[in-house]
C-alpha cells in the first residue's frame, strides 16, 4: 500500500515537472493602466480593440546588465514581428538614478528602437501582470474586453550571449501564435536582475 502511494505521488510529481502549459490568464481593465513613454512623453494605455493580433510586454531596465545583453535581440524581434502588427511595449518598472525617464529616452533614441518605452513608477503594471525580473517577456492575445496570457518568460536559453542561443521561447510563441498553433513552451524561467518593490 506504501509503495502504491509513493508510486502515485513520484507519477503526480513527474506530470508536473514535465508541463509546461501554464493555466489560463486573462488581464481585463489593462486599458486604465497609463504610463508615460519616455520616448515622447505621451500617456499610454493597451487597448484591446487596436492592438492587432498580439502585444508583447517586455519588463526590462537600464541598469540591469542581462536587460543590455538582451537589447539588440529585442530589437531584432520588434523589426521581425511588427511587420505583421505584433506590438511591443518595453516596460521599465525600476525607478534607480539610471532608470528616470530621461536616462529612458536617451537609452530608446541610442538604439534607434521605435516601440514605447515607458516608465512603471508606481509598478502598477508590473503587479497586475505578476512581473519578477528584467528581462522578463509576456506575450498577450486580444480576446474579448481584455487580453489573454499565452507565454510569459524568459526571451531565450541563453542570458549572456546571442551567440550561443539554442532555444528562442518569445520567437517561436509569437511564430506559432501567429500560425494558429498551441504554444507547447508556454512559460520559461527567468534569468535577471530582482524587480525591486
Amino acid at each position: 500500500m506504501v509503495l502504491k502511494r509513493l508510486e502515485l505521488v513520484v507519477f503526480v510529481l513527474l506530470m508536473l515537472l514535465g508541463s509546461t502549459r501554464m493555466p489560463a490568464q486573462s488581464f481585463q481593465g489593462l486599458d486604465a493602466v497609463k504610463l508615460v513613454n519616455a520616448v515622447n512623453g505621451d500617456s499610454v494605455s493597451l487597448d484591446h480593440k487596436s492592438s492587432g493580433p498580439l502585444v508583447v510586454i517586455i519588463f526590462t531596465s537600464n541598469y540591469c546588465p542581462y536587460s543590455r545583453k538582451y537589447e539588440d535581440r529585442i530589437k531584432n524581434l520588434y523589426q521581425e514581428f511588427s511587420q505583421k502588427d505584433v506590438n511591443f511595449i518595453l516596460v521599465n518598472p525600476n525607478n534607480g538614478p539610471d532608470d528616470n525617464l530621461e536616462e529612458m529616452r536617451k537609452k530608446a533614441n541610442s538604439l534607434g528602437f521605435a516601440a514605447p518605452y515607458l516608465k512603471d513608477h508606481e509598478q502598477v503594471l508590473t503587479e497586475i501582470m505578476g512581473a519578477t525580473r528584467t528581462p522578463e517577456a509576456f506575450l498577450l492575445k486580444p480576446v474579448n474586453n481584455g487580453f489573454e496570457l499565452i507565454y510569459r518568460g524568459a526571451i531565450d536559453d541563453n542570458p549572456q550571449t546571442s551567440l550561443d542561443v539554442e532555444a528562442n521561447f518569445l520567437r517561436t510563441a509569437i511564430q506559432n501564435a501567429l500560425r494558429g498553433n498551441p504554444i507547447e513552451q508556454a512559460e520559461e524561467r527567468v534569468i535577471g536582475c530582482i524587480i525591486k518593490k
